[in-house]
């Protein structure tokens, strides 16, 4: 049974919510694709921004729900760290939450569908590789055990999948022995189970979720040297199969899923004893193949990449040719396949945590620098805003019975008309941790007076030639089931309901 929510639109340069009247779960709404006007303070530079209480590097960076970032663990001096931190974006400043039951570097952290982190692996205090697995309640502040892996291991990486399920794939086991066991981790149990193993044993690889619910691991450690190859996990099946193999061999690069649906791997290290890498490469999962794009300015491993709400990729800090720790940030633009440069951090870092806020500032936290493990944070301000650069909104929110139903508005300013995409999504938000999703949601927009003006069921439903619109911008839904349309609005108040 579908049901009801509310989304207005109108000329006046404010957002509105307002709460009151029907039923309506959990749900996403995107308008994008707006001509608005430029944003004060967003410069591209950077500023400062409090202090972590205790410096720390190898550490893990979770955004929670409420808006806030969770910072566990990671390395100081010669011991790994207990601890963990709260950043208040609303404050700028940190507090001190619950501590860890084991200190752990090198580990994971996984935000659950319920809200809760899951922090996996690590290294201990006396340089084991740990099985034991934490959950973090942002309700009490405190950790609790849940299921241990079956195999203890440190480099590793940890995807959430679609069915709200953890995949925990490669790394390095209390032997020293690099794996190429996969094991899955289930929320509403909390245990662990073997799943398929990966084709090569492997560590400091990548791994990210494509928008099919298969995740792509790419490069990663093997003995002495780094590996070209790249996996496809398929959650249905369980198994690994081969695709493309990279141009070139890394280790401790990044890699962003784009909103076109390709990957982007930057950087790293192409052999254990130096070789450090300013190429890039794009992974096209329709085809399964690499192809070079733009090289950074400056070869770089051990940084940071983050998706912008402008589509571009910020990378940060890192590790070059000469040892020296980089201030230096870049961006990368799809589509031009170009960098530029993105001002400087205060301090250079690697092993640094970089997470987007939900006001698009990025969050620089922790690192090492020149001389040891950093406290210090910084922000990053984005790029101007000009008036033709497309822009996405979204609002959610959870919405109940009687007086809890949500009323979100955007609004375009100015007299030309602005061309602006809506979406109702439902069964894709699972792979971002959204629970109570709606199954088949369907779009209607409506007048000022409560008419009906259009209607959609399911996205491709639309013509070929709005199809394309919304394919070409990287704005088309994921899943069949959802619904989109965009529409040119000038001094019009209208609103879109999802039912």
């Amino acid at each position: 049974m579908k049901t009801l929510c509310s989304f207005a639109a109108g000329l006046r340069p404010a957002f509105s919510i307002l709460a009151r009247g029907i039923t309506c779960p959990r749900v996403l709404f995107i308008a994008g694709l707006m001509v608005v006007q430029p944003c004060a303070g967003q410069s591209g530079t950077w500023e400062e921004t409090g202090s972590l209480a205790t410096a720390r590097y190898y550490h893990t960076a979770t955004l929670l729900p409420n808006g806030k970032l969770l910072v566990a663990g990671g390395f100081i001096d010669v011991n790994p760290l207990a601890s963990a931190e709260l950043y208040d974006p609303a404050s700028g400043i940190w507090s001190a939450t619950g501590s860890l039951a084991a200190a752990r570097d090198y580990h994971t952290a996984t935000l659950l569908p319920n809200g809760k982190v899951l922090i996996a692996g690590g290294v201990d205090d006396i340089g084991g590789a740990l099985a034991s697995a934490e959950l973090y309640d942002p309700a009490t502040g405190t950790w609790t055990a849940t299921g241990s892996l079956t195999t203890g291991r440190y480099y590793h990486s940890a995807t959430s999948l679609p069915n709200g399920q953890v995949l925990v794939a490669g790394g390095i086991d209390a032997e020293n022995l690099a794996l190429a066991s996969a094991e899955l981790y289930d929320p509403a149990t909390g245990t662990w189970t073997a799943t398929g193993n990966l084709g090569a044993v492997r560590f400091l690889h990548s791994a990210t979720l494509l928008p099919n619910g298969q995740v792509l691991v790419t490069g990663g450690g093997f003995l002495d040297s780094a590996l070209a190859s790249a996996e496809l996990y398929d959650p249905v099946t369980g198994t690994w199969t081969a695709t493309g193999s990279l141009t070139t061999g890394r280790v401790y690069h990044t890699a962003t899923l784009l909103p076109n649906g390709q990957v982007l791997v930057t950087g790293g290290i192409n052999v254990f004893n130096g070789g450090f890498l300013g190429s890039a490469e794009l992974y096209d999962p329709a085809s399964g193949t690499w192809s070079a794009t733009g090289s950074l300015a400056m070869a770089r491993s051990n940084h940071t990449a983050i998706l912008l709400p402008n589509g571009k990729v910020l990378v940060a800090g890192g590790l070059t040719n000469n040892g020296s720790y980089l201030m230096s940030a870049e961006l990368y633009d799809p589509a031009s396949g170009t960098w530029t440069e993105a001002g400087s951090l205060s301090t250079g870092r690697l092993n640094h945590t970089a997470t987007l806020l939900p006001d698009g500032k990025v969050l620089v936290a922790g690192g090492k620098g020149d001389n040891g493990p950093l406290a210090s944070a910084e922000l990053y301000l984005g790029p101007p805003i000009t008036t033709s650069q497309p822009l996405n909104i979204s609002t959610r929110a959870n919405v109940g019975t009687g007086d809890n139903v949500l009323i979100g508005g955007i609004i375009i300013s100015g007299s030309n008309p602005a061309t602006v995409v809506f979406r109702a999504l439902g069964r894709s938000l699972a792979a971002f941790g959204v629970t109570g999703v709606l199954d088949n949601p369907t779009l209607e927009l409506h007048d000022s007076t409560g008419a009906e003006i259009a209607i959609n069921f399911d996205w491709k439903e639309n013509s070929a030639e709005d199809q394309m619109v919304l394919t070409d911008n990287g704005l088309a839904p994921t899943d069949d089931f959802e619904s989109a349309r965009h529409d040119a609005r000038s001094g019009r108040l209208h609103r879109d309901r999802e039912r």
